[in-house]
């Protein structure tokens, strides 16, 4: 059971908590179709991004946001990080975004995309 505090609900007024619990499931080292969709991210990330300087990704609404929100916390958005890796400088390795949650690459681009249904 998930219990949250008042303390928590005063630090963040509407927000919300949840758990995933998943069982029997597969995670192959290579899969297809996920392969090819981040080769597809990685290359519309670097067409909206990769001509543009630092501040680019930055002025979006939704990285100022969690930036404002890390740094009350004395840390560093590490999504905006990770972009600037991929888009700027090109130092995307191989199997590099198969560990990384879609959330927050969707939240860095400026329009939301679906990708393939996985198996």
């Amino acid at each position: 059971m998930l219990t949250v505090s008042e303390a928590w609900r005063a630090a963040h007024p509407g927000g919300a908590a949840g758990i995933l619990v998943m069982g029997d499931v597969v995670n192959p080292p290579h899969h297809s179709a996920l392969e090819r969709r981040i080769a597809e991210v990685e290359i519309d990330l670097r067409a909206t991004f990769g001509t543009r300087d630092r501040a680019a990704p930055r002025a979006l609404p939704i990285i100022q946001a969690y930036d404002a929100y890390y740094r009350r916390h004395k840390k560093t958005y590490h999504v905006q990080l990770q972009l600037e890796s991929v888009a700027l400088r090109r130092l995307l390795k191989p199997g590099m975004l198969r560990a990384w949650p879609p959330d927050p690459w969707d939240a860095a681009r400026p329009r939301v995309a679906s990708g393939p249904r996985l198996p």
